[in-house]
């Protein structure tokens, strides 16, 4: 790997932010919640706790497959 290539991601990887976590409420599709997960690993959020009130949920194995495009 090239040095300035690390440097890069070493300075991206330094803007994580984790303190932040993010608790989508209610959330009725799994696709939606993938698309927030996405997002959240995008820009460096890395927790997310998904709240249920009433209904069960469950995601599908290919439910974030496009994340590594």
């Amino acid at each position: 790997m090239v040095n300035a290539r690390f440097q890069r991601l070493k300075s991206v990887l330094d803007l994580r932010q984790p303190d932040l976590r993010l608790f989508p409420e209610c959330v009725h599709k799994p696709h939606n919640l993938s698309a927030i997960m996405r997002t959240c690993d995008a820009v460096g959020v890395q927790q997310v706790h998904a709240v249920a009130l009433k209904e069960s949920f469950s995601y599908g194995p290919r439910s974030s497959s496009g994340m590594g495009k």
